[in-house]
């Protein structure tokens, strides 16, 4: 009897830190490997972070050891040539760079199916010239089989800044498990000793991209209207000193609190009276949608990438404003339900998923096995 042979399917990621690309990265994995359709194995390069505990036991896990770009091109190399994966599924433009220039020098031929989480502006500030960045990122790109974007304003950056054949590129959205975040977020509020409010809130990396200092600029300005306003930063990351001295500069030490990283930042978002995204640019910022999965009353300072789609497709483009000088007082309105309907529709896991298998399956050479 012939039988279809299950595939061979890689993963290749940094590590399994908090970030966006790790958690999509990790819930993939885990309904894929539910699914029982590929042959599961992941390499980092950094086998560590607090998502590693969560890959299922059936996906085989490869550590790399190094960020190093040489001694990670011949780990990379060995474990390629040794696995012969018949996909390999890449995240984040410096690992693509990677494993695309590999390519030609392995004995197997494997499809490629990159995923990009930056807009091409960011691609091209890496310290090279940006003449010789985009010849690299067209390479790049032009040697995979697809390209998934986050967003179709992703997808027409690509295509139109580096030239790119758009049958190969794909947008998907960064999968949602609305169910699993509404059971986390049932934890007790944690605002309730800190007074009345309102309760902003901001999520995420504290790094210069993610503009927690223009929410720590315009909060005097909600002070002075609410004077026991409240401003919680919920993260870490290389700015947070810097995130402290504006505080203090700013005189607001009894009023912003920096919390640090959370295991679990959903029962901020549920209990949130304002959550804000100030992001200077962004793919499609996993913490929006969680927040959106949360019922959190949202407001966004315009950027690139691809938080407007979303918020016009949850019907919440009115929620997108240039700066938050005015912390209008219907930001803290409860979004409706129609909100959390609409974001189902097209983030919900099971719906992503399917998006990616098609992708994964097409890409996929067909075999045989007796």
């Amino acid at each position: 009897m012939i039988r279809a042979a299950r595939q061979r399917l890689l993963f290749m990621a940094f590590s399994l830190r908090r970030g966006g690309a790790e958690r999509v990265t990790t819930t993939l994995l885990r309904h894929l490997a539910a699914l029982q359709r590929y042959d599961l194995h992941l390499a980092l390069l950094e086998p560590e972070g607090p998502f590693l505990d969560q890959i299922p036991e059936c996906v085989m896990v490869h550590g790399i050891g190094t960020r190093r770009i040489m001694p990670s091109l011949s780990r990379i190399y060995r474990l390629l040539d040794e696995l012969r994966p018949d996909v390999v599924f890449s995240n984040g433009f410096p690992i693509n760079l990677l494993t695309t220039s590999l390519k030609p020098f392995l004995r197997s031929s494997p499809r490629l199916v990159l995923r990009e989480v930056n807009v091409l502006d960011v691609l091209l500030r890496r310290g090279l010239s940006r003449v010789v960045l985009q010849q690299v990122a067209r390479r790049t790109f032009r040697a995979a089989d697809a390209v998934i974007c986050q967003s179709d304003f992703m997808q027409d950056d690509l295509r139109t800044g580096l030239n790119l054949d758009p049958r190969k590129l794909v947008t998907i959205f960064n999968p949602v498990d609305f169910e699993a975040i509404a059971e986390q977020a049932l934890g007790a509020n944690p605002y309730s000793e800190h007074g009345p409010g309102p309760h902003v809130l901001g999520v995420g990396h504290l790094a210069h991209k993610k503009g927690f200092d223009r929410v720590l600029d315009a909060f005097p300005l909600l002070r002075n209207r609410a004077p026991t306003a409240r401003l919680w930063l919920v993260g870490d990351g290389p700015e947070a000193e810097s995130l402290q001295r504006q505080t203090e500069h700013l005189g607001l030490n009894d009023c912003v609190t920096l919390v640090g990283p959370s295991d679990n930042p959903y029962a901020w978002m549920r209990h949130a009276d304002l959550f804000v995204l100030a992001s200077r640019h962004e793919g499609t910022p996993n913490v929006l949608l969680e927040a959106i999965a949360c019922g959190a009353p949202i407001v966004v300072v315009d950027h690139p990438g691809g938080t407007r789609e979303v918020m016009q497709r949850t019907g919440q483009e009115w929620r997108i404003v240039s700066d938050l000088s005015a912390w209008d007082p219907c930001w803290f309105e409860r979004p409706p339900a129609t909100a959390l309907a609409h974001a189902r529709s097209f983030l919900d896991v099971s719906h992503v998923a399917r998006q990616y298998l098609a992708v994964l399956d097409n890409a996929a050479p067909q075999r045989e096995a007796a």
